[in-house]
């Protein structure tokens, strides 16, 4: 691959560079800036989640009480989800750790055998000998990482089912009690009809009845403009106040005549609002969707409502919570034929663009093999700079950025596709997010640069002898795998670049020193952010895998994916802790399919493992063959056996009892639920939106000035 130790340093030297700046900014600003590092001490969601304590600070001296908080307090202020992602990522930090050491002992191995290749891959399997017994060491060895990571992929599973029930019992959410209808028969699709169907399994439980109904495009598209037409009257308006003697103007379009801002804005505003008030009288009259919510009286009813509805034909699920709806892909009620046609041609669209990027990224793989491609095709200035510090440049650090630039690019493009799907909760989006990043990822930047990086320098030799495709692969898999340390070296220092929340500081800076003139305006600008799931989730599973595949191949590839564990965990302990705004509490929907998707990266390490021994024609391999075998299986079994709950929308059996066995408990949540019934939570905000305040949300922080302790 021609990178080695020298390449590394060009990459890890101004990466560790960046990475201290940033680490230095956040200790700076955070203690000028709380209002964006942290805000959760002071904002709330009331309900469902709770203020965290304010840190100390110290420059370092919050480090220790944020790593000593327990991640079952996190669950219960920041969510399940908070909770289970730091779980995740937490338990794949110890699982590399005791891989770590185990990994230890082979490096005197690789290191003392003959034909030791330099740098980076002369700790590799590489240097062993054909049928030598110290094959039988990473044979081993792999039985000894099997166990570490079944057992820390077991224990978080069990941790996050337990964080999901104490939750539930301590908090159970008045949403619970409601169930969603899919395929209302359209004789039954009145409220009188639907509930004297769920009075006669549930007598006198019936708490409510809301009907679903196609809306007019013509409303979502008026709404918009009304808002914006509202924003930028309160915009003059305070621009007026500030400044008395100026006049606020505006143009009709981007070439029209300058206008009086206040006084244009106030009649588009006050058009488009009798048109609004209008289209929701009409609201009535609209044709009603094959889709409702019940609301019951009972945790316990409501968990069995599917089950028992499913006996009278009709399909019921727990009602997700109110805010993790996507409404714009729920109202469309799109018939199960339609939306499986749906999510064929996103994922079509998804092989295509990740076939597609393959050509960039083979681009990518030829500034990595720069002096061999000069060599082939004679070029001079650069052959004649051979060891040079910009071709190690060229070689290390540039390949590096330009694969991180390309995958970031393309999760902009996932996320859109997960919500052209059909996806009907926010939550489902980050999942799908989750799968098309990680696909992509393991395709191209994996396979693709293993096998394109491997091959680049070969096509004669493969033309010639097709037959050596397997033996070459073999062969060039470590080299490959000192530009993967380069990569994960540039993670590194992109973790930090995240906590410093650099781009939120500058942005907001100007924001709030030029352009925000309303308190609306400047508390919008401050606003975090929500925790991408799907991504998150997506690049730790990419990490994992590199890790798990080198890790008995090049064993020093362990201590760069361990390091990353570990920072990504400080990182994210603070961001889901004290910054983050939870867009949908879903009990770690994600969770589960990413803890499979590791284990299915550590089936890739093993069997490159198997692909490396057998190329050494050892009896060792026999060894290792099990091993693959027994990964299948738990990937198989877990979604059916520890981690079944989690598949499991509604409230647990054991949560529901306990809740309704405290009768003033049960009682406020049934009242809950009858305010959450008026405040019109199972019907399209944008029908309810407060048109007085149209950017107001229907679930909102609450600003409590002060931390709660738990």
């Amino acid at each position: 691959m021609g990178l080695g130790f020298y390449e590394w340093l060009t990459v890890a030297v101004p990466v560790f560079v960046v990475a201290a700046i940033m680490f230095l900014i956040f200790i700076w600003a955070r203690k000028r800036h709380p209002k964006i590092y942290e805000p959760r001490c002071a904002k709330v969601l009331v309900g469902s989640e709770s203020t965290s304590p304010l840190l100390p600070r110290g420059n370092l001296a919050w480090i220790f009480p944020l790593l000593g908080t327990p991640l079952e307090v996190v669950a219960r202020r920041a969510g399940v989800d908070a909770a289970a992602y730091l779980v995740f990522v937490r338990n794949m930090a110890l699982a590399l750790g005791v891989l770590l050491l185990s990994c230890l002992t082979l490096l005197p191995i690789y290191k003392t055998t003959n034909g030791a290749l330099e740098e980076f891959n002369g700790f590799s399997l590489s240097n062993i000998e054909e049928n030598s017994g110290r094959l039988w060491v990473p044979a081993g060895v792999s039985w000894i990482a099997a166990a570490a990571v079944y057992y820390f992929a077991y224990r978080a599973v069990q941790r996050v089912v337990a964080m999901k029930r104490e939750v539930e019992k301590k908090n159970a959410s008045p949403h619970q009690l409601s169930v969603m209808v899919t395929n209302v028969p359209e004789a039954c699709r009145e409220v009188g009809a639907i509930q004297k169907c769920f009075e006669e399994a549930f007598p006198g439980q019936v708490l409510n009845v809301q009907l679903l109904r196609t809306y007019e495009d013509s409303y979502s598209k008026m709404l918009g403009e009304y808002s914006s037409a509202w924003a930028a009257l309160k915009h003059a308006e305070a621009l007026a106040e500030q400044r008395p003697e100026k006049v606020p103007l505006t143009r009709e379009r981007c070439w029209g005549k300058k206008l009086e801002a206040i006084p244009f804005y106030t009649q588009r505003c006050q058009e488009y609002r009798a048109e609004l008030e209008r289209l929701r009288d009409s609201y009535e009259k609209l044709p009603v969707l094959p889709y409702a919510f019940v609301t019951l009286s009972s945790l316990s009813s409501a968990r069995e409502a599917p089950a028992r509805m499913a006996e009278k034909g009709w399909t019921v699920t727990a009602a997700p919570e109110p805010r993790d709806i996507v409404w714009s892909n729920l109202l469309k009620c799109r018939s199960p034929t339609s939306q499986l046609i749906r999510n064929a041609l996103v994922c079509l669209l998804v092989s295509i663009i990740i076939i597609f990027f393959i050509i960039p990224v083979g681009l990518c793989q030829m500034l990595v093999n720069l002096e061999e491609l000069a060599e082939k095709l004679k070029l001079d200035f650069i052959l004649d700079n051979k060891g040079a510090f910009w071709i190690s440049l060229l070689q290390g650090l540039m390949p590096t950025i330009l694969l991180a630039l390309l995958n970031a690019l393309v999760v902009p493009v996932f996320m859109f596709l997960a919500y052209l799907s059909g996806a009907e909760t926010f939550s489902s989006i980050e999942k799908l997010t989750m799968k098309y990043a990680y696909f992509f990822l393991m395709f191209n930047s994996f396979f693709f640069v293993v096998i394109g990086g491997s091959l680049f320098n070969k096509m004669t030799e493969v033309m010639n002898d097709p037959g050596r495709i397997v033996p070459l692969l073999g062969e060039s898999l470590p080299k490959v795998g000192t530009f993967f340390i380069c990569f994960v070296t540039v993670a590194l220092g992109s973790v930090l670049g995240t906590l410093s929340l650099i781009g939120k500081l500058i942005v907001s800076g100007i924001m709030l020193k030029y352009f925000c003139k309303t308190d609306r305006e400047c508390a919008a600008v401050l606003e975090p952010s929500s925790p991408p799931y799907g991504v998150m989730y997506a690049q730790c599973l990419f990490y994992l895998s590199l890790t798990f595949c080198y890790a008995l191949i090049s064993p020093l590839f362990v201590l760069f994916g361990c390091c990353y564990f570990c920072l990504e965990f400080v990182s994210s302990s603070y961001l889901l802790s004290y910054v983050y705004k939870s867009r949908f509490q879903s009990s770690g929907l994600q969770f589960l399919s990413a803890v499979r998707f590791a284990l299915g990266g550590f089936l890739v390490g093993q069997l490159t493992l198997l692909c490396a021994i057998s190329l050494k024609e050892s009896g060792a391999l026999a060894i290792c063959v099990p091993l693959p075998f027994v990964t299948v299986i738990l990937i198989a079994w877990l979604p059916r056996g520890v981690g079944k709950s989690l598949f499991d929308d509604g409230l647990s059996a054991e949560a529901a009892a306990e809740v309704e066995a405290d009768v003033q408990r049960h009682g406020n949540l049934v009242q809950l639920a009858s305010q959450a019934v008026k405040a019109l939570d199972w019907m399209d905000p944008s029908y309810t939106v407060n048109l007085d305040e149209p950017f107001q949300q229907k679930f909102q922080w609450v600003n409590v000035g002060k931390a709660e302790d738990i």
